[in-house]
């Protein structure tokens, strides 16, 4: 993530909040650009059942900025996986169709997430996923990013993404099924253990067609879902977050 989070309380209404503070080591000119980014699409879209809720933000006497965010003791999808392993696919999917609709709003609003993977997945209250960690948002025609810089996380990239091409609305596609594809098989699909350089995952992502999950359990046409919306090329993939959801409840009734 970006900043540091505390677990504070909010005397006044008498709730827990999560504070995201930049630190002074972080303060430099990009990097206040990039939290203020965060700052302003989460609080933009923070409206929404499956994102974030941003409560306020500012500084601090020393003039660190900081953001209020709602204080989501669940801990991220991230979590879950270390905790017990790859997910059932039924719980796996709802999860994702739940992001799918959160990722469409942002790109409704011109905003690209960039960062999608399990540990930006948080679980609300009731389990519900909640997307956060927008500190890396742009929009499709500021380059890879606000400052022009690439930034990815590997294992979760586009394959255009990790060839230094521009990101775009698929390339959040590819990250929220690349998502999905390690909630199911509990790994990321192109991810070695052990490999002391990025290149071979690189060039793997870009390179070899999408693993096979390794779950006999797992409805054939989820698998077929995966693969069309992690193709190497952007054109074949879903037209957008909607659509790969629409794609997903279709997989959800077909298998009762």
């Amino acid at each position: 993530g970006f900043g540091v989070v505390y677990r504070a309380h909010d005397v006044g209404l008498g709730r827990v909040v999560a504070v995201k503070v930049l630190s002074r080591v972080e303060l430099d000119d990009q990097a206040l650009e990039r939290f203020d980014r965060e700052r302003r699409a989460m609080g933009a879209l923070s409206w929404h059942p499956h994102i974030v809720v941003v409560h306020e933000s500012g500084r601090t006497g020393s003039g660190e900025p900081y953001l209020v965010m709602e204080y989501l003791e669940g801990g991220s999808l991230a979590d879950d996986l270390t905790a017990r392993g790859p997910f059932p696919w039924e719980e796996a999917v709802a999860r994702i169709v739940e992001v799918a609709g959160a990722l469409q709003v942002a790109h409704e609003a011109g905003l690209l997430h960039r960062d999608l993977k399990p540990a930006n997945v948080m679980r609300g209250p009731y389990g519900e996923a909640k997307l956060t960690d927008f500190g890396i948002v742009g929009t499709e025609d500021a380059g890879n990013t606000a400052t022009g810089m690439i930034s990815f996380t590997l294992g979760h990239a586009a394959p255009e993404v990790l060839q230094g091409q521009r990101a775009t609305t698929r390339s959040d596609v590819y990250s929220l099924a690349s998502t999905l594809y390690e909630l199911v098989a509990g790994r990321a699909p192109f991810l070695r253990p052990g490999e002391d350089s990025i290149v071979p995952a690189v060039m793997r992502t870009i390179n070899e067609p999408v693993p096979d999950l390794g779950r006999p359990d797992v409805p054939a046409a989820l698998a077929v879902a995966l693969t069309e919306a992690m193709a190497k090329d952007p054109a074949t993939r879903p037209a957008d977050a909607a659509a790969f959801g629409r794609r997903l409840q279709q997989v959800q009734r077909e298998a009762g």
